[in-house]
């Protein structure tokens, strides 16, 4: 007895949970929005023309950047160009200031003269060490002069990439001091 009432009620619950369902389905089925094809419907058109778009409007708020920074120079010196101005769009790599880098190239160019002058005395000291005339530390001393030298060019090559300063991302400039 109790197996049949179990069965029933199991059976009632079955078939009123699919009744729910079906009529939950009609219900949605007619909220569900369908297009008429065959509708017209009316458009507006417009004959393309030029105009001045400009429009000019006031707003209150305020601002804040996603990113900025403040661009300082590494080397010292007298600013010799400074092609920006505020409110200017400047992109990735855009020069922005360039510092006088003459009395660096005057120095690098002193010192490629010095290391020819060590490789002219480098060939005398090894035709002198060749024939006993003078002792081989001459050539040491002057290889190391010809390394000293050169390490004292890169040096100078570094300090001048220094003087041209870039823009390190795209944005617009705020403040020129």
């Amino acid at each position: 007895m109790k197996r049949i009432f179990v069965a029933i009620g199991l059976a009632a619950t079955i078939g009123l949970t699919g009744y729910k369902l079906l009529d939950n389905k009609e219900k949605v089925a007619a909220k569900v929005y369908k297009p008429e094809v065959n509708l017209k419907v009316g458009v507006r058109t417009a004959k393309a023309e030029v105009r001045d778009l400009s429009q000019e409007s006031q707003f209150l708020g305020s601002f804040a950047a996603n990113r900025e920074i403040e661009i300082r120079p590494q080397a010292g010196g007298e600013i010799v160009q400074l092609p920006i101005v505020e409110g200017q769009m400047v992109g990735a790599g855009k020069l922005v200031a360039k510092i006088d880098d003459d009395q660096l190239r005057f120095q690098i160019e002193a010192l490629q003269i010095s290391i020819e002058g060590y490789q002219n005395d480098l060939k005398r000291y090894e035709a002198l060490v060749k024939g006993d005339a003078t002792p081989a530390v001459n050539i040491e001393k002057t290889q190391l002069s010809i390394r000293s030298t050169q390490a004292q060019i890169k040096q100078l090559q570094k300090q001048l990439s220094q003087t041209t300063i870039t823009a390190p991302f795209s944005g617009i400039v705020t403040t020129k001091w």
